[in-house]
């Protein structure tokens, strides 16, 4: 899902090229459904939904997506920053993190903390 072009190595599609396994990590439906709709008139396929931390992971893990597009912040005490932590030590997957709370530096710390990550806000 990176907006620039990208080069090929041995023949092999460019992620641009290539479509996206994405796994939707958003406590509020109506939002995770848009998220969904967009993934998908960009030609890529949404793998799975999750809207808590500990089914972010189990999906994470049994999906294999090759983007998860997490929200930080997730309802009932969840927390997106943990689920993508717990995913990588599993396996490696490109991770974006979708968040509104942008302005909030503890937020942005957090996800720093796991390693260099994208943030849409």
């Amino acid at each position: 899902m990176r907006t620039h072009k990208q080069r090929r190595v041995h023949g092999e599609p460019s992620l641009v090229e290539r479509s996206q396994r994405v796994l939707i990590v958003e406590d509020e439906a109506m939002i995770g459904f848009e998220l969904g709709t967009m993934v998908e008139n960009l030609g890529h396929s949404v793998v799975a939904m999750a809207s808590n931390e500990s089914e972010a992971v189990r999906l994470g893990i049994k999906m294999k997506p090759d983007v998860v597009l997490m929200d930080v912040r997730l309802g009932h005490g969840s927390d997106g920053v943990n689920a993508a932590k717990r995913i990588l030590q599993h396996r490696s997957v490109e991770i974006i993190f979708c968040t509104g709370y942008s302005h909030d530096r503890g937020v942005i710390k957090h996800i720093r903390q796991l390693g260099s990550f994208q943030i849409l806000a």
